[in-house]
């Protein structure tokens, strides 16, 4: 925020930030120049698609789920970091690849797939 102010966009009082007119300027060329679009899918749809892949297969690789699922691969990434920060999942093995290969995590409360 306070680069913006730095840069003449916004300004600030001790309550509130606004924009100024080279802001405002600013934002509605970029408007016609971005696109901004819906998510495509639900993450909790994607979480349980992926949850049961694994209980399905046991051990399963990035990649692999990526190409079965059809789910993008930096989706796919995403999801098994929150997976297993969250407990549902735990890494097991990276081969010589890079290849990381993960399991259920039995350890804990298991999730609810639907």
């Amino acid at each position: 925020m306070s680069s913006l102010i730095k840069l003449g966009y916004l300004s600030y009082n001790d309550k509130s930030y606004w924009f100024l007119k080279k802001g405002i300027d600013t934002a509605l060329e970029l408007k016609s120049k971005i696109k901004i679009v819906d998510l495509r899918t639900k993450p909790k749809e994607n979480e349980n698609k992926i949850l049961r892949f694994i209980q399905i297969n046991k051990i399963v690789y990035r990649n692999q789920l990526a190409r079965r699922l059809h789910i993008n691969v930096s989706t796919v990434k995403d999801v098994l970091k929150r997976l297993n920060k969250f407990g549902y999942i735990k890494l097991i093995n990276i081969d010589r690849f890079g290849r990381k290969f993960w399991i259920m995590n039995n350890s804990g409360s298991s999730p609810k797939v639907q």
